[in-house]
């Protein structure tokens, strides 16, 4: 879901200046939110896919795909005039124009002869502007936790941690937030009939920035998240659902934003639980995380990237024949 939401970031960049249209794979979900807004295809396989871009004749192609062919990509990149990647750790990432590896710097092998221009700055981080602009409560008595292990949290450690933070004896609050892809329902509601002390469970939330800006701690998964709770200034302590969000979190924690517990299969309750009781007992430190998480994310990351496309265009335009 992240990655839905950051393209959809991006794209309403790019449509100040480009006609915008999404193609996706047999996804129900992913295709319901990008038609939501924006002209979306559906495509079964790389052949289908290649054929409906080849018919558009598109200027730019975005591929969002974290493993890339490298012969698939060469193909596509004779159908535009730039081809972009986001966070691609395969080879098909160095017949790209531009790569942006935000998220993943992943350990690819360098290509020497590849024109690639790589950008993995966090600046360049897609998310919605309005993250960075979310206002931030003062604190006050009792402590807002959020719990937000993304649109999916496809091992489902909310119920866990629900229960985790429940049995420690602070005063807070509990915010707990799933996405349209979340599928743990009687985990779910079992976690917070037996909680002890309040918990708020949205679904679907869209107005995200300001539910962090709530909150004075949040328990994320890696990904595009960290990003999100930066911008609003909101520190973190990370389970990560994926192995590859680990790298993404570990960054993020030596820029002084968050803690990473590490990749979770399941919930370490007592590791969760230090881990969180000493971020509650210490404000200095959540003060400190959530500065140097606005120090690192401004929020304008897509009018970056969309520029950065569109002089990839003009420098192109210029070496065509006249």
């Amino acid at each position: 879901m992240g990655h839905i939401y950051r393209t959809l970031n991006l794209a309403d960049a790019l449509c100040s200046w480009a006609k915008v249209s999404f193609l996706t794979r047999e996804d129900v979900v992913a295709a319901a939110k990008l038609s939501e807004k924006y002209p979306t295809e559906t495509a079964r396989d790389d052949d289908e896919e290649y054929a409906i871009i080849r018919a558009a004749r598109p200027d730019v192609i975005i591929v969002d795909k974290l493993n890339t062919d490298a012969t698939y990509m060469k193909k596509l990149k004779n159908l535009s005039r730039v081809l972009v990647s986001f966070d691609d750790c395969g080879k098909g990432v160095y017949e790209t124009d531009l790569a942006f590896n935000v998220l993943y710097h992943c350990d690819t092998p360098h290509k020497t002869s590849s024109k690639t221009r790589f950008f993995t700055e966090p600046s360049y981080a897609i998310i919605n502007p309005r993250f960075s602009e979310a206002h931030r409560r003062k604190t006050r008595e009792p402590l807002r936790i959020l719990v937000t292990l993304g649109g999916a949290d496809t091992l489902g450690l909310t119920p866990g941690v629900i229960e985790t933070l429940d049995s420690l004896p602070e005063e807070f609050v509990i915010t707990a937030v799933i996405g349209p892809a979340f599928k743990h329902y009687t985990e779910l509601e079992k976690a917070v009939a037996g909680c002890t002390r309040r918990v708020d469970v949205r679904f679907n939330v869209s107005d995200m920035w300001n539910v962090m800006g709530e909150s004075d701690l949040a328990i994320s998964a890696g990904g595009n998240t960290l990003f999100e709770l930066a911008a609003t200034g909101t520190p973190a302590v990370v389970l990560c659902e994926e192995l590859f969000e680990v790298e993404t979190a570990d960054r993020m924690m030596k820029s002084g934003t968050c803690e990473n517990l590490g990749y979770s299969k399941q919930v370490d309750s007592e590791r969760l639980r230090q881990t969180t009781q000493r971020m509650i007992n210490d404000q200095d430190k959540r003060k400190k995380m959530g500065l140097a998480g606005k120090k690192l994310i401004d929020g304008h990351g897509p009018e970056r990237v969309s520029e950065i496309i569109r002089n990839r265009i003009s420098e192109r335009n210029k070496l065509l024949p006249a």
